[in-house]
């Protein structure tokens, strides 16, 4: 997918909201930052997706495989219920955040 405005604005929505069981904003954060209003409880806290550096050593291969099928010793979970198209979408998304 290409970093396209209407791409862009779906990935916001998932990220932001459009989840049935709890946004990924709420761990990481409105802004990507790793401080959501539920990070407190986690160690180790969200990923700062905010961070250029953290990101960019994080291939979008990487990135999908984590958002799909979780992150294990963290709380990161799975996300079977999101498209292929979706979470490809959330990838680029996670890109713009550390710009």
């Amino acid at each position: 997918f290409a970093s396209t405005a209407p791409d862009l604005k779906a990935a916001a929505q998932i990220f932001h909201k459009d989840r049935a069981t709890i946004a990924c904003a709420n761990c990481h954060g409105d802004k990507g930052d790793g401080q959501g209003k539920l990070s407190e409880l986690f160690d180790p806290r969200p990923r700062n997706f905010a961070c250029a550096r953290t990101i960019a050593g994080v291939p979008d291969g990487q990135l999908f495989w984590i958002i799909r099928f979780g992150s294990p010793g963290t709380a990161m979970p799975a996300n079977g219920d999101l498209s292929d198209e979706q979470i490809w979408k959330l990838v680029l998304y996670l890109r713009q955040l550390s710009r």
